[in-house]
C-alpha cells in the first residue's frame, strides 16, 4: 500500500464503526497515511413516502438538519483520529466505493455487526457488499 494513499473509514457512529476507526488509526500510525472518515446519509428525502406530503422547503430544511448533524459528529470522530472527514448521500455500499476511489484509498477498514441468519439475509451486509466491490484492500472489523 502506498504510505500517501489514505485509509477510508466509512462510520455510521456506532460501536462498530468507531472499533474499526482504532484499527484504521493503528494502520495509519505503522504505515504514515492519512485517515479519511466518510458517513453517508440516505439518498435525498424527497424519495421517502412520508415526507412527501411536506412541502419543498420543509424537506431541504430536514435534509440541511440532518446533514449538519452529521458532520458535527463527524468532525467530532475527525479530530479524535486527526482525519479527514466527509459526509454523501446514497447508497451505502455505492458511496463508500465511489468516495475510495474518489480519494485513490489504498485500504477500506470498515466495521461490522456481525449479524447472522434471518437478520443478514434481510438486511444485507454493508461490509459484506463493500469487500465483494472493492477494487481495493478491505479490513472488517468485527
Amino acid at each position: 500500500m502506498d504510505s500517501n494513499a489514505p485509509i477510508l473509514v466509512p462510520t455510521d457512529f456506532s460501536p462498530p464503526a468507531a472499533r474499526a476507526a482504532d484499527y484504521a488509526a493503528a494502520w495509519a500510525k505503522h504505515l504514515g497515511a492519512p485517515i479519511a472518515l466518510v458517513h453517508v446519509l440516505p439518498g435525498t428525502l424527497d424519495s421517502l413516502p412520508f415526507l412527501t406530503m411536506l412541502s419543498r422547503a420543509k424537506t431541504a430544511e430536514v435534509e440541511a438538519e440532518q446533514v449538519a448533524a452529521a458532520e458535527q459528529q463527524l468532525a467530532a470522530e475527525a479530530e479524535r483520529l486527526g482525519a479527514t472527514g466527509r459526509v454523501v448521500r446514497g447508497r451505502s455500499d455505492e458511496a463508500i466505493l465511489a468516495e475510495a476511489e474518489r480519494l485513490g484509498a489504498g485500504l477500506i477498514v470498515i466495521g461490522s455487526a456481525g449479524r447472522d441468519g434471518i437478520e443478514r439475509a434481510v438486511l444485507g451486509s454493508v461490509a459484506e457488499r463493500v469487500l465483494r466491490n472493492s477494487r481495493g484492500a478491505v479490513l472488517v472489523v468485527r
